[in-house]
């Protein structure tokens, strides 16, 4: 399954309303990425300009984000 199409499903769930406090639990540079891509609306390549960093990095920090979230859930069994 897409990773963006996963948060974007979890986030419509009403159970899940505290998933904004499951994201503060992450790192900051993984946490910050989530919050510009999912809660704030912004695209990858918008959140590198923002963030003056490279796509690349975008991306591999939203996957790792992402893989640690779904862990979390899993762990859960959500």
């Amino acid at each position: 399954m897409d990773h963006l199409y996963l948060i974007r499903s979890l986030l419509m769930i009403p159970e899940l309303t505290g998933i904004r406090e499951i994201v503060r639990k992450l790192e900051p540079e993984y946490r910050q990425i989530i919050d510009l891509l999912f809660f704030e609306g912004y695209s990858q390549s918008e959140v590198a300009e923002k963030l003056s960093i490279p796509l690349g990095t975008v991306k591999t920090r939203s996957r790792a984000a992402i893989t640690r979230l779904r862990n979390f859930f899993d762990a859960k069994q959500v």
